[in-house]
């Protein structure tokens, strides 16, 4: 057998998962979207599927203290 031919496992792709993480904080509203387009995206039990739930629960929790700051002035 041909050892250039063996293919390697296939690494998932979870770069609208990552990107939603890293707007989650920056962003909230894009984070949010992310993060539900991710949670549609990746099947249940991956990494991805877990970093969108995380970014959603932080755009949440950002777009709250964000409200309750903007309450308090």
């Amino acid at each position: 057998m041909d050892m250039e031919h063996m293919s390697q496992p296939v690494r998932p792709n979870n770069t609208l998962a990552i990107c939603a993480l890293v707007f989650s904080v920056l962003c909230s509203l894009v984070g949010l979207v992310l993060g539900i387009i991710g949670m549609s995206k990746y099947p249940k039990n991956t990494s991805g599927r877990t970093m969108s739930v995380i970014a959603i629960i932080i755009s949440v929790l950002m777009m709250v203290g964000a409200f309750m700051l903007r309450g308090r002035w």
